[in-house]
């Protein structure tokens, strides 16, 4: 399995995450103008977990045409910080977020979740030191931990523990370097890259197994009820044909 196609979350969310273009405001306004005068059906959708032209965005843009097609809907993905893109879905703005955990449509429940998970993602501690000890939230908490901004289970798991926030996953691992934490917290996708890319990070190593694993859903905005079932009956229909798994080849949670 190629490393682009690992690269696709497992988040997607996520959670994160942080990344985003340069003009949060401009990529909304000038998906608001592209549908302005077209009688195409359209959706934009928010992947708040990646940048545009990155491996894990492109395979996203991939799953998402597919879906489009089977809709007989043009989908436009862009991507927007953590908090930009759930305040643009609460405002109208854009019509959908491509991948959140449950928590976080525990705070909105005005949104529409499509009940289909379109991912599971591993979240796993990375650190400059080879720890044994770590399985699971309650593993962390003799240590000092930083994680990404925006990311929705923090308060539910390490709301007790010893936690510093960061806006970037450049900065999560710079943090630690820097001997201010012992773990850091992220997705795969997300820190694999860097890892490989930034030799001030060949230190760095994924700390197996995961810590946790989420299933992440699709969330529509309130008045987009008829098509986020579309949307749920086109994603069923490529689970079971098999394209789903064909575009994504997932890594897959071990089994007990």
């Amino acid at each position: 399995m190629s490393c682009a196609l690992r690269r696709f979350l497992t988040l997607l969310l996520l959670v994160s995450l942080g990344h985003g273009p340069a003009s949060a405001d401009s990529t909304v306004a000038s998906a608001d103008a592209a549908g302005a005068g077209s009688d195409e059906q359209r959706l934009v959708i928010v992947f708040a977990s990646a940048n545009e032209g990155e491996p894990v965005f492109r395979m996203a843009e991939n799953l998402l045409a597919e879906l489009g097609r089977r809709m007989a809907v043009k989908i436009e993905l862009i991507s927007l910080p953590v908090e930009r893109g759930a305040h643009s879905l609460e405002n109208g703005r854009i019509d959908a977020e491509l991948s959140r955990i449950l928590e976080f449509g525990k705070t909105r429940p005005e949104l529409i979740r499509v009940e289909e998970t379109i991912a599971r993602v591993a979240y796993h501690a990375y650190a400059t030191k080879p720890y044994t000890d770590l399985n699971g939230w309650n593993s962390l908490k003799p240590y000092r931990i930083v994680h990404r901004m925006g990311l929705q289970f923090v308060k539910e798991y390490l709301g007790e523990m010893n936690v510093q926030a960061v806006n970037s996953t450049e900065a999560g691992l710079a943090f630690m370097l820097r001997d201010r934490a012992d773990v850091y917290i992220e997705t795969p996708p997300l820190v694999e890259p860097l890892l490989q890319t930034h030799p001030e990070f060949s230190e760095i190593r994924r700390i197996d197994p995961a810590i946790a694993w989420f299933d992440t859903y699709t969330y529509f905005a309130p008045d987009h009820t008829v098509m986020a079932e579309r949307y749920l009956q086109a994603l069923r229909s490529m689970k079971v044909d098999g394209s789903y798994q064909k575009l994504m080849q997932l890594p897959q949670e071990p089994q007990p």
